[in-house]
């Protein structure tokens, strides 16, 4: 009996089928979140990128006297809303300049929500601009 069980171990032991295969099985998680972290965080660049265009625009035009403060806002959450995310948004004008502010979060922007530890983190874009006189 001893013999047959040091022969089992001596021929698993230098048996290497399905050593790769485990090793993948291990790698993959890494690999899946990393894939799906790099997805959130170009997400949250590209949405961050989209509320300084739209936040720049907005100023521009309002402060060339082309549309009110309300029709600012809505203009602003309009064009920055993207797959149902609306960000906050703001038009605040005063004597001499337009501020524009939109907010989103970086928990609802994020596609796979990898980044669920960011919950309540701003993506943000503020942008002033002189108002022109009339």
């Amino acid at each position: 009996m001893r013999s047959n069980f040091s022969k089992l171990i001596k021929r698993t032991r230098h048996n290497e089928d399905g050593g790769v295969s485990v090793e993948f099985m291990l790698w993959v998680p890494v690999f899946v979140a990393l894939m799906t972290g790099a997805v959130d965080v170009g997400t949250i660049f590209a949405y961050k990128t989209n509320y300084w265009g739209v936040a720049r625009d907005t100023a521009r035009q309002v402060a060339r006297h082309a549309m009110s403060a309300s029709e600012a806002e809505a203009y602003a959450r309009e064009m920055a809303t993207y797959s149902g995310v609306e960000p906050d948004t703001e038009v605040e004008i005063t004597a001499n300049d337009v501020t524009v502010r939109l907010i989103g979060y970086a928990d609802t922007i994020a596609s796979f929500g990898i980044f669920k530890v960011l919950q309540g983190t701003e993506i943000s874009a503020e942008v002033t601009y002189a108002l022109e006189p009339i």
